[in-house]
């Protein structure tokens, strides 16, 4: 663990090397406004976008500019609503006045990094009740990213896709159904239908024809 104080806040550089960039776990203390409306303490993940990552691995200071930083709450001590406001306008970089930081991670997630790691993966085993429930803690995740403006990669984006065929099939827009299917019904997207079939297959729905 490792201490940082600032009675005047960090910059967005000096969060960045501290915890952002290897996107370790921080303990805030927050001052003024920011205290009244998420505590005194708070405990995050800091999130980048990709252009920004990118943008501040060339040029350390290219988001000083920038007055508040995005953040993940990680202990659920705040209600919904704070915690989207968290992650999509984040916290004024001034009002933060302390950061207890964690040990560095091997497995940060360094985008402009061109050095390709293997992340350590966890196996739960899980019981599909095949009708959706366990999936629907995914799909709501992904949907709340979406809400928040938060862009999904292409695979997180196909198993939206796929989720919301078993979940909410009718609320497909038009140009999601153009994407998944062909005129005839059937899904021609595999990388949606690899997340379609793992999901029939964990169900005990996929047969030897499919």
């Amino acid at each position: 663990m490792k201490l940082y104080k600032s009675s005047n806040g960090f910059t967005q550089e000096e969060i960045y090397e501290y915890a952002g960039a290897k996107d370790c776990v921080a303990t805030l203390t927050l001052s003024q406004e920011s205290a009244e409306v998420y505590g005194e303490l708070l405990t995050v993940a800091f999130v980048y976008y990709q252009k920004e990552r990118i943008a501040i691995e060339k040029d350390k200071t290219a988001l000083n500019d920038i007055s508040n930083v995005k953040a993940k709450e990680l202990l659920g001590e705040l209600d919904s609503s704070l915690h989207a406001q968290l992650l999509k306008d984040g916290v004024p970089t001034k009002d933060i006045v302390e950061m207890i930081v964690g040990p560095d991670t091997e497995d940060q997630n360094t985008y402009a990094s061109s050095h390709l790691r293997k992340p350590k993966v966890l196996e739960i085993p899980i019981e599909s009740k095949g009708n959706g429930d366990d999936i629907r803690f995914m799909y709501g995740a992904l949907c709340h990213f979406i809400s928040d403006g938060i862009e999904l990669t292409p695979e997180e984006h196909n198993e939206y896709l796929a989720y919301k065929i078993v979940l909410e099939p009718e609320k497909l827009t038009e140009n999601e159904k153009a994407e998944i299917f062909d005129e005839n019904g059937a899904i021609v997207n595999q990388e949606v239908a690899y997340f379609w079939l793992m999901w029939k297959k964990n169900a005990g729905k996929l047969t030897e024809k499919k």
